[in-house]
């Protein structure tokens, strides 16, 4: 079952997808939404990505902040983990940025990277399983992710990103600060 579109809070008209109740807001919005080519690079858009849960799982805060306009766009979940908030975060991203566009995600978390480009392609050639024969975490947004980055027509890649890159690091301050508000602190 496909994960429901349901904003608790709604800051824009922009929704996000989750598993439960959410809210979304869009921070500077100028042109974040028309592609143009980032200068020493082949992409048309570069994004850091992070989510926080507070505890994990727990609520849980998601953004991302595109890194040569510095807009940034937030949601949170009442109730989820920083891989949930991650794998919503990216979908969202995927829902809201021109279709054609080439496009580049980079994370400072591995398995966002690697459910994308590695474990989620191969889980789906083995009948969405994973190696051992389980059945994958969060397995309907790492499906709705993979469907989103294939009917783009532009190149979707992900990148692992440290921890401490200065826009990883306004992603997850942003993330956390959503986290918090959801969870009404």
């Amino acid at each position: 079952m496909l994960p429901i579109i349901e904003p608790l809070v709604q800051r824009s008209e922009t929704p996000t997808v989750s598993k439960g109740p959410a809210r979304t807001t869009r921070r500077r919005t100028a042109a974040a939404d028309r592609p143009v080519r980032v200068p020493g690079t082949t992409f048309d858009m570069v994004v850091a990505l992070q989510a926080v849960a507070e505890p994990n799982p727990g609520p849980t805060g998601w953004a991302y902040v595109n890194q040569e306009n510095g807009a940034s766009t937030s949601g949170g979940l009442p109730d989820g983990t920083d891989q949930v908030g991650e794998l919503t975060a990216a979908i969202h991203l995927l829902n809201h940025s021109p279709a054609g566009a080439n496009l580049l995600i980079r994370s400072a978390s591995e398995d966002l990277v690697k459910a994308a480009t590695v474990w989620g392609p191969n889980w789906r050639r083995n009948g969405w399983r994973k190696r051992n024969g389980e059945t994958p975490h969060n397995l309907d947004l790492i499906r709705l992710l993979l469907a989103k980055i294939e009917e783009r027509s532009g190149r979707t890649r992900f990148g692992h990103a440290a921890a401490d890159d200065e826009f990883v690091r306004v992603a997850a301050q942003t993330a956390a600060e959503a986290a918090r508000e959801i969870a009404g602190q």
